[in-house]
């Protein structure tokens, strides 16, 4: 059961990582209608694999790997994890913003 924790958290990283750099290319070009409606769905594939990365790395703390007294003394892991939150707190807003600009998206589109 470890191994699968361990595949699905990696998975979620990397599914992560691949949604990032979808996100700064689709920023870098101009922003049609096509591409805001990409941006949303590679937001909302971001999120999805931040919080199941998260969820999944504490399981693996709590439940198959050294324990959460072992990671929970560690500064390298708690700056990790720290960082790992303000990020992630921090783009919500980004994604409230584009959330907002949907119904503009829906209403081009007619």
């Amino acid at each position: 059961m470890s191994t699968l924790f361990a595949f699905l958290h990696h998975l979620c990283a990397f599914t992560l990582v691949s949604a990032i750099a979808i996100e700064f290319t689709l920023i870098r070009q101009e922003l049609t209608l096509s591409s805001a409606r990409r941006l949303q769905v590679t937001d909302k594939v971001l999120g999805i694999a931040a919080g199941a990365l998260l969820v999944i790395g504490l399981l693996r703390v709590a439940l198959f790997e050294k324990g959460a007294d072992y990671y929970f003394h560690s500064h390298a892991f708690l700056t990790k994890l720290s960082v790992f939150i303000v990020v992630g707190i921090l783009s919500i807003s980004g994604y409230c913003r584009s959330s907002r600009r949907s119904n503009f998206c829906r209403g081009a589109g007619r």
